[in-house]
C-alpha cells in the first residue's frame, strides 16, 4: 500500500514525498523490491534525474518498466541503449 501511495504522490507532483514513503515501504518489506523499484524509477524520472532512474527500472519486472526505461535513455540521449 505504501508503494502504491508513492506512485500516486509522484503522479500528483510530489515526488520528494513519494520517495520518503518508498523508503518506509522498503524498510517494512524489502521483498517488495520489484514494485518499489518501479516507484523509485518513477520518482527519479519525475525529478529529472534520468541517470538515477535507469538502475531501479532495470531491477523490476513491472510491465511498464521497459517503456519507462526507454524514456530515461531517450532523455539521456542514449537512443541505442533503451
Amino acid at each position: 500500500m505504501l508503494s502504491d501511495l508513492s506512485i500516486i504522490l509522484t503522479q500528483a507532483g510530489r515526488p520528494q514525498k513519494a520517495s520518503e514513503w518508498l523508503d518506509t515501504a522498503v524498510a517494512r518489506d524489502p521483498a517488495l523490491g520489484w514494485f518499489s523499484n518501479l516507484g523509485r524509477g518513477l520518482v527519479f524520472l519525475a525529478l529529472g534525474q534520468f541517470e538515477r532512474a535507469v538502475e531501479p527500472l532495470r531491477q523490476t519486472d513491472f510491465l511498464d518498466a521497459p517503456l519507462l526505461l526507454a524514456i530515461a535513455h531517450v532523455r539521456l540521449g542514449q537512443l541505442a541503449d533503451g
